[in-house]
């Protein structure tokens, strides 16, 4: 038997089976047991692992036991079974588990199932944060991010292309700015997932409760081609007609494409006779041109290209 004070980690050098008890909270992470995990005696369970028939663990090779707050297993940190008792919650991440996983008398279990795995195995993914308060800067990751533990803040920038996120855990925040489409995957309770307005949600799935996903608006100034102070200053003197775009206040949808929108403007026009960039009689005004960033800029480009003039000419 081993006595251990405070978190304790398993990462790959233990001889299993093994067990663990008197846990507060325990976080597997994805590729980190190869045989059985068996739960006996926690509370609440979180899983992106289906739960299957009681797991075969043997009497323990390794026994952890002491004033022990959090466990952890790394990747490759389990090389056979590993059983857990006593424990307050477990998340457990897609793919943790390479054999049976079982949950003896847990107070609710909340399971993905087979249907919500993520179209990546988070075992691939190019960055993984574990632990209590971590804090963590990452910048254009490749396929994706693991957030595991409890109160720790990941925030992404420069995300580009198809990007995977999976939380672990519990009162996790992960942020994420950039221009890309985003799978996020929650497993556990009390986290957030704060992404940019520029962040498609590809998909969302949460295994838990109390997990919040918010989605920056979209940034109306960023639909404005021509403000009204850049088409008054573009005239000196003399009459004028200017086009701009002002942001249309108190729409919640588009009057141009019928679409619910975060982001509307509206394209004006004016008529004056300017002086100094400052209209001193006004001849004609109007509006009424709606866009929003569903469908501002996006009719075709119908110009023909020189080479098109000569076949037609």
């Amino acid at each position: 038997m081993s006595e251990y004070t405070g978190d304790v980690t398993l990462n790959g050098g233990i001889e299993t089976p093994v067990r663990m008890s008197g846990l507060e909270d325990m976080y597997v992470q994805p590729d980190s047991i190869d045989g059985d995990l068996d739960l006996r005696n926690v509370e609440y369970v979180f899983t992106g692992v289906p739960i299957t028939p009681a797991a075969d663990v043997a009497d323990p090779v390794t026994d952890i036991t002491g004033t022990l707050e959090d466990g952890y297993t790394e990747p490759d940190g389990v090389h056979g079974d590993l059983a857990v008792g006593t424990a307050e919650d477990v998340f457990i991440a897609h793919g943790a588990v390479d054999g049976a996983l079982s949950a003896r008398g847990p107070e609710q279990v909340f399971d993905a199932g087979t249907s919500n795995a993520p179209s990546r195995d988070p075992a691939t993914y190019d960055v993984t944060v574990s632990g209590w308060q971590q804090q963590r800067e990452v910048t254009d990751p490749n396929t994706g991010v693991v957030l595991s533990g409890c109160q720790s803040t990941v925030n992404v920038t420069g995300a580009t292309g198809s990007v995977s996120c999976y939380l672990i855990g519990t009162n996790n925040e992960l942020i994420v700015r950039g221009d890309a489409s985003v799978e996020v995957h929650i497993v556990g309770r009390d986290n957030r997932v704060d992404l940019g307005p520029y962040i498609d949600v590809d998909t969302a799935v949460e295994t838990g409760f109390d997990n919040t996903i918010d989605v920056q608006p979209f940034p109306a100034d960023d639909l404005i081609e021509t403000s009204e102070d850049e088409a008054y200053s573009a005239v000196t003197f003399g009459r004028a007609k200017v086009t701009y775009q002002s942001v249309a206040e108190d729409e919640d949808w588009c009057r141009g494409c019928g679409e619910a929108a975060d982001a509307i403007i509206e394209r004006q026009q004016k008529e004056a006779f300017f002086i100094l960039g400052t209209p001193i009689i006004t001849y004609e005004e109007g509006g009424g041109s709606y866009e929003c960033e569903h469908c501002a800029h996006s009719a075709p480009d119908t110009s023909l290209t020189p080479e098109e003039r000569r076949e037609i000419f």
